[in-house]
């Protein structure tokens, strides 16, 4: 037994040994650890081993934040030396020009300091000229690949659908949501949304004369009712095909971008309701695109002229100025108003628009990446925008309403958006 128990105790007597140092090392007193630290950091330096210094020179810095210790006086130009000798230039640049405030000519290596400080500098102007010249050259390149996908998409739209431009628009996050009282309790809670990507979006609504391009190709099985249009001549109105396509629902809009991607292999869709809203503010917070006072709608928006209390997107108490726009009580042809800040056309009034999200009751837990909010009642979908019949209030950036996916309404159409590759 006993022969078979000694080989077990000197293994771990040697196991000890070995490890007992290192373990005995951290139970030394806080200002002791730092000075084992700081020779080690002093050695490695002078060998030339700058990395494992750092390191050193870190968990002396972690000491001290952690018990209030004192490090050595030359403790910042070693630092600058081993972070310069590393990479990290603007960091060196940053210790040298503490030690030499903290220090100035007291300092033992006052002289190497000024010198260490200049090398670090220019260093650091040599790394972030080339930053800025690759994110210059990226810059470049993805401007010119987009330049290419919106010439090819501008190619494809001239075939498929007659008269449809597209804006491209930026990146960038919004508040999302009213902030500016009356408010609807759907249009609350406000939250930050960040779009991730650039995205196209069609400067107009979808016209009668593209929904005919999808129906004459086979891609979309419904003629828009004429009827609809409420313009009392029908098929040979002048000028039909420039006004927006209704009687559409949800799922016919769906079957027109579903067309336009198989036609071209491209992912043409409805814009998420997030998307649609910050198109629509086009990098504004007020009320409309184009500012605050609803008595400028009518340069902005084709919208109801008589308010009526039977609306419920109506507040029959607000006023409604008369416009001189010669439109009457239906849907003027795209284009009629002023765009806003991002070419877009008819983001206020016209026709209401279908987007991809299911209906919410408010903004509980929405996604907040400009992607479309997929849970809710789905047998429902927003619709964004207000319409010709609609008043000043229901025409805010913020307004939201609702219709059932597989019903036609003569004051709902669409505009759709265009995935661009990463």
């Amino acid at each position: 037994m006993v022969r078979k128990i000694a080989p077990l105790v000197k293994g771990l007597w040697t196991v000890t040994l070995l490890l007992g140092p290192s373990l005995a090392a951290a139970q030394l007193p806080p200002e002791v650890q730092v000075d084992r630290l700081w020779f080690r950091a002093e050695r490695q330096i002078d060998s030339g081993a700058y990395r494992p210094a750092l390191e050193s020179l870190e968990e002396i810095l972690s000491l001290e934040a952690q018990h209030d210790v004192p490090v050595p006086k030359e403790f910042l130009f070693k630092h600058a030396v081993a972070l310069h000798e590393t990479g990290f230039h603007v960091k060196a640049t940053d210790s040298a020009t503490k030690y030499l405030n903290r220090w100035g000519r007291e300092g033992r290596h006052y002289r190497e300091a000024l010198e260490l400080l200049d090398a670090a500098e220019t260093a650091a102007g040599l790394l972030l000229a080339a930053a800025r010249r690759k994110a210059e050259e990226d810059e470049r390149e993805q401007r010119e690949a987009l330049e290419d996908e919106m010439a090819k998409t501008a190619a494809e739209l001239a075939r498929l659908a007659p008269g449809m431009e597209m804006v491209v628009i930026p990146p960038g996050s919004f508040r999302m949501g009213c902030s500016s009282s009356p408010c609807s309790s759907r249009e609350l809670p406000v939250h930050r949304v960040t779009i991730p990507r650039p995205f196209a979006v069609s400067k107009h609504e979808l016209t009668l004369a593209q929904w005919d391009a999808c129906v004459d190709r086979g891609g979309c099985r419904l003629a828009a009712r004429r009827e609809d249009l409420r313009s009392g001549t029908g098929a040979d109105e002048a000028g039909r095909g420039r006004r927006p396509v209704v009687s559409v629902s949800w799922l016919d809009a769906r079957q027109y971008v579903g067309w336009l991607s198989s036609e071209t292999g491209a992912e043409y869709r409805l814009l998420s309701e997030s998307e649609w809203e910050y198109a629509a503010r086009a990098g504004t917070d007020t009320l409309y695109s184009f500012g605050d006072d609803p008595s400028d709608l009518c340069a902005h928006a084709n919208h109801t002229e008589i308010a009526s209390p039977s609306d419920d997107a109506l507040d029959s108490r607000e006023p409604v100025k008369r416009c001189a726009d010669n439109v009457g009580d239906r849907a003027a042809p795209v284009g009629s108003f002023s765009p806003n800040g991002w070419a877009l056309f008819d983001m206020h009034g016209n026709v209401e628009e279908w987007v991809e999200d299911c209906w919410n009751d408010n903004y509980s837990a929405p996604p907040l990446d400009g992607s479309a909010w997929r849970d809710g009642d789905c047998s429902r979908r927003v619709v964004r925008g207000g319409a010709w019949n609609f008043g000043p209030r229901g025409l805010r950036s913020t307004s939201r309403n609702q219709a059932e996916v597989d019903k036609r309404y003569a004051n709902v159409g669409f505009r759709i958006a265009r995935t661009l590759s990463p």
